[in-house]
């Protein structure tokens, strides 16, 4: 399931992709082309993730950015980024530069940017990415730069010696809100900058700070609102579809369970009729020839047959006519 930061990552980098690029990889001569829609491609490229083609330097290029909460789990970052370059290069045919953005204090200390091998002089491999820890970046040096699409992140970033984390809070939002931005675009990083920030602060402090009513008047609160009210049908309708089916199949065990009661009735009354009537012995042997008898009517036919027969040969033989 997508986490609100995979959401607000995936917002902002689509966004404000551009000037991020431009602080990522350090150079003002960037251009964002259009954004890659990997997730049709590979389902194994999170949804979070921001994956555009590019003009850098006056060539094209493809930006990877991964926005991390804590270390990866399931997959060490270094080994999911080598499958993830390998295919945006044979997909694209240039080069892909990545970049692993980690949110939370302690989380990227062990990514070591890079993977490679070597055998012989025939068989080598190296790939290396940016590593962005928010905690080792001077906050104060961002704010100063009064780019909208870096505050958000500045609440995770290193603050002044001696400033407590609350006071340096109460700055990132102090200097968001000064952003030279339209009301809209206001809202949005107000609402990012919560997101992010909860990261390493209680919501108790952020709310403290940001204005709930400018947050869900935010398009990002407004987006999220609607994407996931999409994803509570899809789940209720598809759970709806389970419980009709799940009845069906419920309703169509029972008829047959009442069914295959009423036919083992039926043989029961077959062979005590017939067990009566002529011998106990010879009549045994039928219940199987019962058995293999599948309309249900066609046994129901057999009982007047086994009480007017005059002998078991006489009922055999209507049987075998049947």
């Amino acid at each position: 399931m997508r986490t609100q930061y995979d959401s607000a990552a995936k917002h902002l980098l689509i966004e404000l992709g551009e000037p991020i690029l431009k602080y990522l990889l350090e150079t003002p001569d960037i251009k964002v082309l259009r954004r890659l829609d990997t997730e049709q491609q590979q389902m194994w490229v999170r949804r979070g993730d921001s994956t555009v083609r590019m003009l850098i330097n006056g060539e094209e290029a493809v930006a990877h950015t991964e926005v991390q909460l804590h270390d990866s789990r399931d997959k060490e970052m270094h080994f999911r980024l080598a499958g993830y370059c390998g295919y945006l290069v044979s997909e694209n045919k240039m080069p892909v530069y990545c970049t692993v953005i980690y949110l939370h204090p302690r989380a990227g200390r062990r990514d070591p940017g890079g993977y490679s091998y070597a055998f012989g002089d025939a068989h080598h491999f190296a790939l290396r990415y940016k590593v962005l820890r928010l905690i080792d970046i001077e906050g104060v040096s961002v704010l100063e730069t009064q780019e909208p699409a870096l505050l958000p992140f500045t609440p995770l970033m290193k603050p002044p010696a001696g400033m407590d984390e609350e006071q340096w809070l109460h700055e990132c939002v102090t200097a968001t809100a000064a952003a030279p931005v339209t009301d809209e675009i206001l809202a949005d990083l107000m609402a990012l900058l919560g997101v992010f920030g909860s990261a390493a602060y209680s919501q108790e402090k952020i709310n403290r700070f940001i204005r709930r009513d400018l947050v869900q008047n935010s398009t990002y609160f407004q987006s999220l609102f609607a994407e996931e009210r999409e994803e509570f049908m899809a789940e209720a309708n598809k759970r709806v579809a389970e419980a009709l089916e799940q009845a069906a199949q419920a309703r169509e065990q029972a008829a047959q369970a009442r069914e295959q009661g009423e036919r083992r009735g039926i043989i029961d009354g077959l062979m005590a009729l017939l067990g009566s009537r002529f011998d106990a012995t010879a009549v045994q042997v039928l219940r199987p020839t019962f058995e293999n008898v599948k309309e249900l009517e066609r046994l129901k036919q057999l009982l007047p047959a086994a009480g007017q027969a005059p002998n078991l040969e006489a009922f055999l033989q209507n049987l075998a006519e049947e």
